[in-house]
C-alpha cells in the first residue's frame, strides 16, 4: 500500500502538474514530500515559486513507497542528469516500489534505464 510519495523538483516544473498532483494526493490523505535538488524555493515553467518541503540531499529516497515526477521540460532535464535522482528510481523500481511520471518527465525513467 502507498502511504509516502516523493515528488522530486528542479526548476522549470510544470506547474499545473506537480501543485495538482501533490494536491491530490495530500487530499487523498498520503503523505507527500516535495524535494528539490537545487533551493528550497523551487521556479516553475510559469514563473510561480513554490516552497519544496525538504533538499534532496536531506532525505532518504528508500523511506517513500512511490516516486512521482511532475513534467515540465527544463525541469526534466535537470532531473534526468541528476545521479541521485536516478538512483533512487532504479532502486524503487528494483525493489518492487511505485514509480510515475507525467507529461515530459518519462525521459528521467529513461535516463535511469526504466
Amino acid at each position: 500500500m502507498i502511504t509516502r510519495v516523493l515528488v522530486p523538483l528542479a526548476d522549470g516544473f510544470e506547474e499545473l502538474e506537480a501543485v495538482t498532483l501533490v494536491d491530490t494526493l495530500r487530499r487523498a490523505e498520503l503523505e507527500v514530500t516535495m524535494a528539490s535538488v537545487g533551493a528550497l524555493e523551487v521556479r516553475g515553467s510559469r514563473g510561480v515559486r513554490v516552497l519544496a518541503d525538504s533538499l534532496w540531499a536531506d532525505l532518504d529516497p528508500a523511506a517513500f513507497d512511490a516516486i512521482v515526477l511532475p513534467g515540465g521540460l527544463e525541469g526534466t532535464l535537470t532531473l534526468a542528469e541528476h545521479t541521485g535522482v536516478l538512483a533512487a528510481l532504479e532502486a524503487q523500481a528494483g525493489r518492487g516500489g511505485e514509480v510515475a511520471a507525467l507529461c515530459a518527465a518519462p525521459l528521467v525513467l529513461d535516463a535511469a534505464g526504466l
